[in-house]
């Protein structure tokens, strides 16, 4: 169980922002803190290219929400950079015909 709190998820987000880093602070380590992070060490350099996916499955007593995720570069120093981020919210589950619930 992961309980949330309301104010993770806001070094993330600023949908007004044109250019990167899309206004966000370069550095994600205080949302890190207090959220849900699966870390895959990496002994060489790699290139990722392509659409990330996420598969969850999430379950809750509240009759709304929203799903956040972010995909993160770690440096050794602990920085934790923005590479990508995306959000559903829960309502539209079911919508999109590749959900599997569409």
């Amino acid at each position: 169980v992961h309980h949330v709190r309301g104010d993770v998820g806001m070094m993330a987000w600023n949908s007004c922002a044109g250019g990167l880093p899309w206004g966000q602070p370069l550095d994600q380590r205080r949302d890190n803190a207090y959220s849900l992070c699966l870390d895959t060490p990496v002994d060489d350099e790699h290139e990722m290219a392509g659409n990330p996916v996420v598969r969850m499955r999430v379950r809750s007593s509240a009759s709304f929400g929203h799903v956040s995720v972010k995909l993160c570069d770690m440096a050794p120093d602990g920085t934790s950079t923005l590479v990508t981020r995306g959000m559903l919210d829960l309502a539209h589950r079911g919508v999109w015909p590749s959900d599997g619930q569409g």
